[in-house]
């Protein structure tokens, strides 16, 4: 939990701010007999996990330059989100590589700086966006949260900031990364001197760490969010998030 010292770098900011968002949505579901893209399932209201994304971000951030990397049915992605103000591109090596491919094809083509990177099969309540920017790099994570599995990465942190990001521990990840000022530096410094191709977002993040830079935890208490592996995660969800 953040303490008493921390807590002004999670103070509200600017939601006029510029803010670029990455949403890496190339890969299909793993968990299901048939490969699906699980950001354009449908939810109750009728709109895609990534329609309902892109609403919440430009509802919280309406400046924010939305770039999704796409790259299994990206067809169908490009359809779901062809009216949406958002920017699509395409990761031609999703069935080789892992999430990081993206993210780094994702800031290949952002415009601004900080940054904030989601995963595009994320489904989160109206209102966990509402602090997410923050005064200093930092990770969502979401305490206490039934909907997020034993499975997920999880934190360790000191003092307000995160030590290391690995699988057992009981503070899960939300998935969500915001990084700014010199954090953002040493992302694309880290992409372009490493390769990453085969690396989870986490695993990215811990290098960043290890390379001395500070990403705080901004602790969320039992916020809606649920990381969608199968249709069976949808129907849990209803109309209830």
């Amino acid at each position: 939990m953040t303490n008493k010292a921390n807590r002004n770098i999670f103070s509200k900011q600017n939601k006029n701010e510029k803010l670029s968002v990455i949403i890496a949505a190339a890969g299909p579901s793993k968990g299901m007999k048939v490969k699906k893209l699980k950001s354009i399932f449908s939810l109750e209201s009728g709109k895609t996990i990534v329609e309902r994304q892109i609403d919440l971000i430009h509802y919280h951030y309406p400046k924010a330059d939305i770039v999704i990397v796409g790259g299994f049915d990206y067809d169908k992605l490009r359809e779901k989100t062809r009216k949406c103000q958002v920017r699509l591109v395409e990761n031609n090596r999703y069935a080789k590589t892992n999430v990081m491919e993206s993210v780094k094809i994702g800031l290949d083509a952002c415009l601004e700086s900080p940054i904030l990177i989601m995963h595009g099969d994320l489904v989160f309540g109206t209102h966990l966006l509402a602090n997410i920017t923050t005064k200093t790099s930092s990770v969502l994570v979401d305490e206490n949260n039934p909907r997020l599995k034993k499975t997920e990465v999880g934190v360790n942190q000191h003092d307000g900031y995160i030590t290391s990001m690995v699988y057992g521990i009981k503070e899960k990840w939300g998935q969500m990364a915001y990084l700014r000022d010199k954090e953002v530096g040493m992302l694309r410094d880290i992409v372009v001197s490493q390769d990453v191709s085969k690396w989870f977002l986490h695993d990215c993040i811990n290098h960043i760490i290890d390379e001395g830079g500070k990403i705080a935890a901004n602790c969320q208490h039992s916020t809606s969010l649920v990381d969608v592996d199968s249709y069976h995660d949808i129907r849990k969800i209803g109309a209830k998030i």
